[in-house]
């Protein structure tokens, strides 16, 4: 009844049954709240309900228990105080209320399922259309409790439908129920028949539920509303087979199973009675459904499968084998994953037979466009169930020579796609498919051998890591093989291998990478371009904190390619792998990275002499671009604290780089300058020689000069260390030799006359080498007359202690070998006399500098045919004098001089064989071993035998005495003849 002047009159009572409701101290007074604001509101009208109808809603999900099973409370009041006014918001509520019954409050739960109830029994009739789907949707919830409480209360409105208690016995026999027939048609004339179906399929998978408390009433409820089962089930049939299909369909694991239990069951049940309609219904939707419900259909033939027994599927095999061929052919991968598995089940009760009636239509699907794609995915999801029973058949249909590009093509998608037991077969594989792409190749035929390449790379991708070793046999093997074609593809395969392999190949690294280093010396250019992008891929994969643990292999393997391209070239010819384009971008940043990021002795050692290794095998072309890359790591890390090995390889390296790469080099010349003159400055050796092969070939660049002599003077000068001196002055002799012709005079000068006043008080080995630098730089003044006063006044010209004399000999000696040929020439009247002193001189070391340096003038001045006999007559005269030495370095010099002028200018010698040939032949029984070696062969040229004949041999012979023309003739014939025909006119320290 409406309360006069409505709730403004009360207007503290509804919030106050609200919030006793929701707080209040126990549940029967939370219970009496709900139940006073039920009649409140009924005062209140419709209207107010709507209103709060969605708070309710809302309040049912709240995180306190005490609120939510208030507001349900009052779900358990409202039906029967609104009575049919409630019905309208059944809807809204009955999807909280279902929610409700699985709360993990108890007692909420009983609050929710009290309220379901009611609402149940009140509107059983009247709200079937809210009530139905609400529930229905409950039975197939994740959680159980739901799941339950939605059986028991679907089973109390059928109950109420044919006013049943629900509380019989069911014992029994399970086929048979406790229900009517007059109460089954009751049900249908309340549900209508389709909706009477659906509630009962569903109630009937409910029976094969996981959880046993679902499982339990499900059945309670089954048989006591069923009257026969397996008549009922024929019944629902279809309404029972799509629900299957959708919950067959589902990404919920435990619902499939559930589907698939009830599957069996229906089939155990009926038998042979639903087999066919089962079928029909299956194949109909295979036709007509949308993807998921194909899925589920292709789940169902499995279920259905699993269930009968083999002379069931082999009776009815007719009806299996197109639908399971349909469904494997699917546009929809879904469907193909689960046709695969009605396959499977399929040859589990059939055996091979199915393999010979699906197969066939699947390979000839792959000639066309358009059904290529899903018969190539059909068949990688029948491999991922059959592998070993179905791919010999599959290997022996695709690849029967001559393979068509259809079956290639999808023979490598099915292995990439599908990893089949591959590597007990590569040895039949690659070896066909290597044969396909060769013809293919030789013919011409570039579209079909494009393919049999695909082929052969999805194949290698596909390997598991337990084959790979078998793969690796396979693949070396096809790079030794004399066919290029074989050769090319190998390495591409290897490539596909390591860019989307399926294996881990990664722990073979090093192994992949040494085969492919040495196929940089195939002398194929397509071997070779297939190499580079090959290395080029690996190095990509590998961090570069990591390339450091391939330098060794890298190195070993180039080395290997470099002696394989020496021996088929006969020479240390550059390695041809390295020159194409990207060659060398797969191998350098092994070594660069290396050689950047380690901290290793070793290992920074290796790759700094890795990178002069590259450079020597490769052509300057090649280089281009990557000297910079090498150059700069290697300034920088000599700029750093490092062990002398480590500085030792990169000045070799360095040295190489400018070798091959100076106009390249250029911007780097300033920071070159700084490490070089570091290096001199090092405390080892080997670092200071090396630092001077560098700076030798650096000045040819055109640096600054002066800056340079004069860092260079300054050291001489002022550094403690004695073998620094010498390295210090070495390398200022070697740049004067080189450019001192492009020194300014007054740069000259002052080294000269710098030398000049530190010279006497050097010791012997560093004023050896700064009295050479006097006489370069002598050499390199252009001024005649300005070379004729210091020549006079430094080098000619000294104190009479045997140490000036050495002095002054070695500046000679340095001025004779670098003075261009002209001033020489100018100068000889100045030089002879100077020349003769020496080699008359009574000091072992003059006399031997002396000798060299008649050499080496009367070299250079033959050499520029601007040789005058009378001029260097007589200091020619005093070589016999010089050979009664005591000392054999004295001797030996002589000795070679005296080969030199033979062999450049032999007119000098010719006329004074009869005092040399005595005096040489002496000498070659002279019982030190250096000594006589360098006789002989000095006899050899004296008397011009070289070519195996002499005349002059001959008539010198006619010129002697019988004795000693036998004796010399005999020997000459003995010793002086084997000699030139060995091929040792020359001696060893020449």
């Amino acid at each position: 009844r409406r309360v006069h002047g409505g709730e403004s009159s009360f207007a503290d009572l509804v919030p106050w049954l609200v919030e006793t409701m929701q707080n209040g101290t126990s549940q029967v007074e939370r219970s009496g709240a709900a139940q006073g604001l039920s009649e409140v509101l009924l005062s209140l009208g419709v209207d107010r309900l709507q209103v709060l109808v969605p708070e309710i809603v809302t309040n049912i999900s709240s995180p306190k228990p005490s609120v939510r099973e208030g507001y349900l409370s009052l779900l358990v009041f409202l039906p029967s105080v609104f009575g049919t006014a409630y019905q309208p918001f059944i809807g809204d509520v009955l999807p909280a209320l279902v929610q409700g019954l699985a709360d993990e409050n108890e007692s909420v739960r009983e609050t929710a399922f009290t309220a379901s109830k009611v609402t149940v029994n009140l509107f059983a009739f009247t709200a079937i259309d809210e009530l139905i789907p609400a529930l229905e949707r409950g039975l197939m919830d994740e959680r159980w409790r739901i799941r339950q409480s939605s059986v028991q209360l679907l089973g109390s409105l059928l109950f109420r439908i044919v006013g049943a208690s629900g509380k019989a016995d069911i014992a029994g026999n399970d086929d048979e129920g406790i229900s009517t027939e007059a109460q089954n048609a009751t049900i249908i004339r309340t549900l209508g028949k389709s909706r009477r179906d659906s509630v009962l399929a569903s109630l009937f998978i409910m029976r094969s539920d996981m959880h046993q408390a679902v499982k339990t009433e499900s059945l309670h409820v089954w048989k006591s509303v069923v009257v026969n089962t397996p008549h009922t089930l024929m019944d629902i049939l279809p309404h029972l087979t799509t629900q299957l299909i959708k919950c067959l369909a589902s990404s919920d694991v435990e619902r499939r199973q559930v589907a698939g239990q009830a599957l069996g069951d229906v089939v155990r049940r009926l038998n042979d009675r639903v087999l066919p309609t089962l079928l029909k219904i299956l194949q109909q939707t295979l036709d007509t459904g949308d993807t998921v419900t194909r899925q589920g259909a292709c789940l169902g033939l499995s279920e259905l499968m699993r269930a009968s027994s083999r002379a069931q599927v082999l009776q009815y095999l007719d009806s299996l084998l197109p639908a399971v061929r349909q469904a494997l052919c699917d546009s929809e991968e879904e469907v193909r994953e689960a046709a695969a598995e009605s396959f499977n089940e399929l040859h589990h009760g059939v055996g091979a037979r199915v393999i010979d009636d699906i197969m066939p239509n699947l390979i000839g699907s792959l000639a066309s466009e358009d059904t290529y794609p899903s018969a190539v995915h059909g068949l990688s999801q029948i491999l991922k169930h059959r592998a070993n029973a179905v791919f010999p058949y599959l290997l022996q249909k695709l690849l029967k020579s001559p393979i068509s590009e259809f079956n290639a093509r999808g023979f490598g998608e099915v292995a990439k796609s599908s990893e089949p037991p591959l590597s007990k077969y590569l040895d039949r594989i690659l070896p066909t498919l290597y044969d396909e792409h060769h013809n293919a190749a030789v013919a011409g035929q570039a579209g079909r051998a494009a393919t049999m390449e695909q082929a052969a790379c999805d194949v290698v991708c596909a390997v598991s890591t337990d084959g790979f070793h078998f793969l690796l046999q396979e693949l070396n093997g096809g790079l030794v093989s004399d066919d290029a074609h074989v050769r090319r593809l190998t390495v591409r395969m290897f490539q596909a291998l390591c860019q989307n392999g399926a294996c881990e190949w990664q722990q073979h690294t090093a192994t992949i990478i040494s085969s492919l280093v040495v196929m940089t010396a195939d002398s194929d250019r397509e071997v070779l371009l297939a190499v580079a992008k090959a290395l080029d891929v690996i190095a990509k994969t590998i961090p570069k904190e990591n390339m450091a643990v391939f330098i060794t292999t890298v190195r070993d393997a180039l080395g290997v390619a470099r002696n394989k391209v020496s021996k088929r070239n006969g020479d240390e010819a550059t390695v041809p792998g390295l020159e194409v384009p990207g060659g060398l971008s797969g191998i350098l940043p092994f070594f660069v990275n290396g050689f950047m990021l380690s901290g290793n002795t070793e290992t920074r050692q290796s790759a700094a002499l890795a990178m002069g290794e590259i450079v020597s095998m490769t052509q300057a072309t090649a280089l281009q671009s990557h000297f910079a890359a090498m150059t700069g790591p290697l300034i920088r890390i000599f700029g750093e604290r490092c062990p002398w090995q480590v500085k030792a390889a990169i000045l070799q390296s360095l040295a190489l780089l400018l070798q091959k790469g100076s106009q390249a080099l250029k911007a780097f010349t300033p920071q070159l300058l700084s490490t070089f003159t570091k290096g001199l400055k090092d405390s080892t050796m080997v670092v200071r020689d090396r630092a001077i092969t560098c700076l030798e070939k650096l000045v040819t660049m055109g640096p600054k000069l002066e800056a340079l002599v004069n860092e260079l003077l300054a050291d001489i000068s002022q550094n403690p260390d004695d073998g620094v001196k010498v390295s210090m002055l070495t390398a200022l002799l070697r740049t004067m030799s080189l450019v001192g012709s492009k020194m300014t005079a007054q740069l000259i000068t002052t080294v000269i006359m710098d030398l000049n006043g530190m010279v006497d008080r050097m010791p012997n080995d560093q004023a050896e080498i700064a009295a050479q630098v006097i006489g370069v730089g002598c050499a390199s003044l252009t001024d005649k007359s300005e070379v004729l006063r210091i020549l006079s006044e430094v080098v000619l010209k000294g104190n009479s202690g045997w140490e000036s004399r050495v002095i002054r000999a070695n500046a000679l000696s340095g001025f004779v070998s670098v003075a261009p040929v002209d001033l020489l020439v100018d100068l000889s009247n100045a030089v002879m006399p100077a020349l003769v002193a020496e080699i008359t001189d009574d000091k072992v070391q003059v006399k031997q500098i002396g000798v060299q340096t008649l050499g080496a003038f009367v070299n250079r001045l033959s050499a520029s045919n601007k040789l005058s006999e009378s001029s260097i007559g007589s200091a020619v005269g005093l070589l016999p004098q010089a050979l009664q030495s005591d000392s054999a370095d004295v001797k030996c010099a002589t000795l070679r001089t005296i080969k030199r002028i033979a062999k450049s200018s032999p007119s000098v010698t010719l006329s004074r064989l009869s005092t040399l040939v005595p005096v040489v032949l002496d000498m070659a029984k002279d019982r030190h071993v250096g000594v006589k070696l360098v006789a002989e062969r000095c006899l050899i040229h004296l008397l011009q035998m070289s070519n195996g004949k002499s005349d002059v041999l001959s008539k010198y012979l006619q010129s002697c005495d019988a004795e000693t023309a036998k004796t010399l003739s005999e020997y000459a014939k003995r010793v002086l003849g084997r000699l030139v025909s060995d091929g040792q006119e020359s001696d060893p320290d020449e």
